[in-house]
């Protein structure tokens, strides 16, 4: 193998190969932490397999503009990925560098890189006796399918939607639906889903184009491989990214790359949410975000250490007093109690017999999180049913009670408007 290349976008071209070799891998899998480098007359392909995500990275000229590839000879070696890594970063990015695979599989095999300036100065690598194999049955897939066959939107919302529900990604091997999440895309409505079956948290997006969905899509996601999803598709520039699925993986494409989940479940059928999110409650209240960083604090501290080695879950309780207009929180450590109040500032109530007097109990952590989410000068509204029914609390609300619909927030770094619900399960004190 030997070839010659311009080290920064050589470099780039690398960056999501190595993130999928080292990030969020299989400790123990056999392909972790190496990446294979195929060269052919075409340019470079970056392979790695980490267990959870596979990755083909095609780095050639028509891909990458600097890259001034040239190729040598034909050939493959297998180095470790964050090693690469290194000696590419020790080596000025407008450099041009020449690559091949030195010695023998006796005396050991090398990969060197020599700087075409200097020829005396080098680096070097060991080569792995055992390459990256492709997946033959996704090259077969992909050679069958189009983008247009798959699930195309906007990358800069995949990558924010993604990252914004991993706090309530579900990891119970009982809920197999909740190891996955969900978006729901239309042209020009994106929805991120994540839940647990105890909480969920639903993220809309809503503009122009943000997918080439031409009816309402459905796509599941693995929670185990989203964070190097995200990872990966940062290191792109693409406008788009493809999602398609086959009968077990789901493969994530963009112009210079193709990475693949595998144990992928396409037939996993999460809950429908439109059942929380468009029902009619018999109250509704607003409350000013800032009102709540305070309280919440305040029921934190009563879940110490103390607390910890005794209870395996701690409780909130939410009396909520329409007639003078207060919300009070409660909660109880083993050796702490907590008891603050919170302002109405408007409700509307439908059912005036079963919401005279309203008292919800429910893990704490779930409102810890609730409020993580706005800044204080900003409302949420609060959604009931009934006691034993999930509490619904919307963002971006105004000062009087609302519609759900007009409760949009501007994103300007996207160019869309985002809408942001969470909602969790309540529970009796025998439950």
């Amino acid at each position: 193998m030997k070839f010659s290349v311009q080290v920064k976008d050589f470099a780039r071209g690398l960056e999501p190969v190595v993130s999928v070799a080292v990030k969020g891998v299989t400790k123990e899998y056999e392909n972790a932490f190496f990446t294979t480098l195929i060269v052919d007359e075409n340019g470079i392909t970056g392979v790695a397999d980490g267990g959870k995500v596979s990755i083909y990275a095609d780095i050639t000229n028509t891909r990458f503009d600097k890259l001034n590839f040239k190729h040598g000879a034909s050939g493959v070696a297998t180095v470790k990925a964050a090693d690469l890594k290194a000696v590419l970063a020790s080596i000025d990015e407008n450099e041009i560098i020449n690559v091949e695979v030195t010695g023998d599989e006796d005396s050991g095999r090398e990969l060197m890189f020599t700087l075409e300036s200097d020829p005396e100065q080098f680096q070097t690598l060991p080569v792995n006796s055992e390459n990256i194999p492709r997946d033959r049955y996704i090259d077969d897939y992909m050679e069958t399918v189009s983008d247009d066959d798959g699930l195309q939107i906007r990358r800069d919302l995949f990558a924010s939607g993604a990252s914004a529900l991993t706090f309530t990604h579900g990891f119970e091997e009982y809920r197999p639906a909740y190891l996955y999440w969900v978006i729901r895309a239309s042209k020009d409505e994106l929805r991120f889903a994540s839940g647990s079956g105890g909480r969920f948290a639903v993220l809309e997006y809503i503009g122009h184009d943000l997918s080439n969905a031409t009816d309402t899509t459905t796509l599941v996601v693995p929670n185990e491989q989203t964070q190097v999803f995200v990872d990966i598709v940062g290191k792109v520039s693409d406008d788009m990214i493809t999602l398609h699925k086959t009968d077990r993986h789901l493969v994530l494409k963009t112009s210079n790359f193709i990475a693949v989940a595998s144990n992928y479940d396409p037939e996993i059928q999460w809950p429908d949410l439109d059942v929380f999110l468009k029902r009619e409650n018999n109250l509704r209240l607003t409350t000013r975000v800032g009102s709540w960083p305070n309280a919440v604090k305040g029921l934190a501290a009563t879940y110490n250490e103390d607390a910890k080695k005794a209870f395996d879950y701690h409780v909130a309780n939410l009396d909520i007093d329409l007639a003078g207009n207060i919300i009070t929180a409660k909660t109880t450590g083993s050796t702490m109690r907590s008891k603050r109040k919170i302002n109405i500032e408007d409700a509307e109530v439908k059912d005036t017999d079963s919401m005279s007097a309203v008292n919800l109990n429910f893990l704490s952590k779930y409102l810890f999180e609730a409020f993580k989410n706005a800044s204080d000068d900003e409302h949420v509204q609060i959604e009931i049913e009934s006691e034993l029914k999930p509490v619904v609390i919307r963002y971006h609300a105004g000062q009087q009670v609302g519609e759900a619909d007009d409760f949009r927030k501007p994103n300007e770094s996207f160019g869309v408007d985002e809408r942001f619900t969470v909602f969790f399960a309540t529970f009796t004190e025998d439950d």
